[in-house]
């Protein structure tokens, strides 16, 4: 079971190691009204957070499903936090993308939402997985591209 305390340091962890930590890290816990519903075509039901940026600010905003996380091991919350901090550093490329999409017929937008989305989970996943890769990921100092073994990964 993971906690909130975990989570953050999690969170923490993860934003240093993308080379993020000039930026401001915020949390809350997700409102009722804002938890995912079994109806929400856009996500799944154990979702646990979803984040925003604001680069002018130089914060990060993390909003976390508390139920989600409690249900959580301490191994899948924190590939969960690196999945999380991944999407704060492809948040210059989504706000891009958004912009754009802004600009766009209301019908267009529509027809791009769900493949964007996608889109973005896609790359965000795959590149959350490569820099979690491996049994002993937690012994690699991803942010120096070496590792903490005595012997050569």
């Amino acid at each position: 079971m993971a906690t909130r305390s975990e989570w953050i340091a999690a969170c923490q962890l993860w934003r240093d190691r993308l080379w993020l930590n000039q930026m401001e890290l915020n949390h809350r816990d997700m409102e009722r009204k804002e938890r995912i519903t079994e109806n929400d075509s856009d996500a799944d039901a154990s979702t646990l957070a979803f984040v925003t940026t604001e680069p002018r600010y130089r914060r990060i905003n993390i909003v976390h499903d508390p139920e989600v996380l409690e249900k959580l091991t301490s191994e899948k919350m924190k590939l969960s936090a690196a999945h999380e901090m991944t999407h704060a550093v492809l948040a210059p490329i989504s706000a891009f993308v958004e912009g754009i999409m802004k600009r766009m017929s209301e019908t267009e937008r529509n027809a791009l939402n769900a493949p964007w989305a996608e889109a973005n989970e896609a790359v965000t996943s795959h590149i959350a997985d490569v820099l979690t890769m491996g049994p002993d990921w937690e012994a690699h100092d991803h942010r120096l591209n070496s590792c903490k073994h005595t012997e050569g990964c």
